[in-house]
């Protein structure tokens, strides 16, 4: 930790005063108890810089380092233009001439910009309260073997030529001035479903991989031929017992699929 103002004013007084770095040392510990002691090598130096410079302060302060080349007011003002035109650039496409490393130093000490992440939520409704009320209450009146008997299955789509996973979208905004995020949703993307169960016993059922989105023929088919055979391996004559737990994804919704 750097000495004070005081603290070398103090030095260089009672030097001059004593011409004893021991005394010198003794009178620092007892009038800056709470300060570890001054070095001799500490001592010199203040009072060498307060002979050559007519000042013990640390005039390196704010000019010492190597001179900012990469942060220069020029490229300060081209990373804000391109962010405040196009805020969702990254350091690693942001097509200017300052390198990543620079660029998010750019952001992070001379913006004072931060980054946000997408979060992805679902909307409820004033009618959604009742429901998930309801379901709370149902939920707490079942026996405690009914976690081990519940089945929850789901799937995941990862796009292959260019849509983000909005895991993966980081915005950069001034502080309180949360970025609006958008999301291309098109369903003409090449893409790669997988699905996937988790049961309540802890066996997991899967993974099977689907060349784009799963529809309501291929789930049917994945439940009759995939799913229920593991699951007889799995709960054996608890199958019966067990409450199956999905999504309102329109392949789960079809009338195949609910009246099997």
């Amino acid at each position: 930790m750097q000495l004070t103002k005081e603290q070398r004013t103090f030095i260089v007084k009672k030097y001059f005063q004593t011409k004893s770095f021991q005394q010198v040392i003794q009178s620092f510990q007892e009038h800056f108890p709470e300060r570890q002691s001054s070095t001799k090598m500490t001592i010199w130096r203040n009072v060498t810089r307060y002979r050559t410079e007519g000042t013990s302060l640390n005039l390196n302060k704010g000019r010492s380092g190597r001179k900012r080349t990469g942060r220069s007011e020029e490229n300060v003002r081209i990373v804000q233009g391109a962010l405040t035109e196009n805020p969702p650039i990254s350091a690693r496409i942001s097509g200017l001439d300052v390198t990543k490393s620079t660029f998010n130093r750019i952001i992070t000490l001379d913006l004072k910009w931060y980054l946000y992440k997408m979060h992805v939520r679902n909307k409820l409704l004033d009618n959604d309260l009742p429901w998930l009320l309801n379901f709370a209450q149902w939920f707490l009146q079942r026996n405690v073997r009914f976690v081990d008997d519940i089945v929850v299955g789901d799937v995941a789509v990862f796009h292959l030529n260019g849509r983000v996973n909005n895991h993966n979208v980081r915005t950069d905004a001034p502080k309180n001035q949360h970025p609006n995020f958008n999301s291309d949703v098109g369903i003409s993307r090449e893409k790669v479903s997988v699905w996937m169960e988790l049961c309540g016993n802890g066996h997991v059922i899967g993974p099977y991989f689907y060349n784009n989105n799963l529809n309501g023929v291929e789930y049917l088919v994945l439940i009759n031929n995939r799913i229920v055979p593991r699951l007889r391996e799995t709960h054996g004559n608890r199958i019966n017992r067990t409450s199956w737990i999905q999504d309102g994804t329109p392949a789960h919704r079809t009338v195949a699929v609910r009246e099997n």
